[in-house]
């Protein structure tokens, strides 16, 4: 038993959201809409003015690291059951694009936790 509580506890820090490094958090809002690209990523929009300083105020890109695979699966069920999501994401290099860039790379969506 003690090891059964042990693992579970290891499990949930593991995927807890806050270990992962971001630069800002989301209010807990849903998903809007989903544009997958046959390259891997996946640029997702919220409801409007919930992640400040990104695309619109409202969309990210999921286009990093090595198990995307489950943080889009993530916000897809979310999507699907009509739940709400708490986004986690970091701001582009702003030293890799012009000044007045507005377009979809301007954040990335690093973790989420459902509500």
């Amino acid at each position: 038993m003690k090891n059964l509580l042990l693992s579970v506890a290891s499990i949930a820090l593991f995927f807890n959201p806050a270990v992962y490094a971001h630069d800002k958090s989301s209010a807990y809002t849903k998903v809007k809409s989903i544009y997958s690209k046959n390259d891997g990523s996946a640029f997702i929009t919220f409801e409007a003015g919930k992640l400040p300083g990104c695309h619109s105020n409202s969309g990210a890109y999921i286009s990093s690291g090595t198990d995307i695979n489950k943080l889009y699966s993530t916000v897809l069920a979310a999507k699907l059951a009509d739940k709400k999501l708490k986004v986690y994401y970091n701001f582009n290099d702003v030293s890799s694009r012009p000044a007045d860039y507005a377009g979809w790379g301007l954040c990335y969506i690093e973790a989420v936790s459902v509500y």
